[in-house]
């Protein structure tokens, strides 16, 4: 049995064990163990898995009624009638701006991504900031696998909805999250228009009721008789989401056929 020394490359800061063994009768050397190396690979190991266990709702627990409220009670006055001016114009003329939409949507995923990249390094906004503009410059000149981004996304959330209302198990949420992105990301290329304005409507519905929600809760006479109205009825906030989300949807259909049948 052949052995070396218990150090190989101090001058390089490593500390590196290096031994043979012998195994089935013939020589062989054991696989060089670098501790920095391994502790970098572990750190990496453990973002991922809570990365991961967070988007599976191990970790990280959906948020119902009573978190939005508080979201929507807690947010700035500004931020609640940006998301409500946002949400009209994404409701009402989401397809005749859906490029810059999709821009928009794509970028705030690489903000995302940069924020979780950039917290490995302790540069987060900077990570953030290239994230962004990296996202949106691939964003555009792909425009129609990015629709098919922001049609899965919107399928996720649509799926996590689905099986939270029927009753199963948070912890498994995003499969059927992942069911939803699935089904919408692959009907995006074979419907492109109709994806464009189903995301925008049901988006722009979102952040139309955040707002509003943002702008009434800001009012102790108005918050009180809201808040508990929206608690003793479960139902109320979906459907209202939903009759937005479809008002939104008819408005475009009928706003986009009357601009055809001008132009032609």
């Amino acid at each position: 049995m052949l052995s070396t020394g218990p150090s190989l490359l101090d001058a390089a800061g490593l500390t590196v064990s290096v031994g043979a063994v012998q195994s089935g009768g013939a020589g062989g050397w054991d696989v060089l163990q670098t501790q920095p190396l391994q502790d970098a690979t572990q750190s990496a190991r453990q973002d991922v898995q809570q990365l991961v266990e967070s988007v599976s709702g191990r970790d990280f627990q959906w948020p119902d009624r009573y978190e939005l409220l508080g979201f929507c009670r807690e947010s700035d006055s500004i931020l609640a009638a940006v998301l409500l001016f946002l949400g009209i114009i994404y409701s009402a003329f989401g397809y005749t701006i859906f490029k810059l939409a999709v821009t928009l949507n794509v970028a705030g995923l690489g903000v995302w991504a940069g924020w979780f990249v950039g917290k490995q390094f302790d540069a987060r906004l900077p990570a953030m900031v290239i994230g962004g503009v990296l996202f949106a410059a691939l964003a555009w000149p792909a425009m129609r696998f990015a629709v098919a981004v922001c049609g899965g996304l919107v399928g996720f959330v649509i799926g996590v909805a689905i099986w939270r209302s029927l009753g199963m198990a948070d912890n498994y949420a995003a499969a059927g999250g992942a069911i939803g992105a699935v089904f919408l990301f692959m009907l995006s290329f074979s419907l492109f228009k109709v994806t464009i304005l189903t995301f925008t409507a049901i988006q722009g519905a979102v952040m139309l009721l955040a707002g509003l929600l943002g702008l009434l809760l800001k009012y102790p006479p108005v918050d009180e008789p809201v808040s508990q109205w929206l608690v003793e009825q479960p139902a109320l906030l979906p459907i209202t989401l939903l009759s937005l989300s479809l008002v939104a949807l008819l408005f475009q259909q009928q706003w986009h056929r009357q601009a055809a049948e001008a132009s032609d």
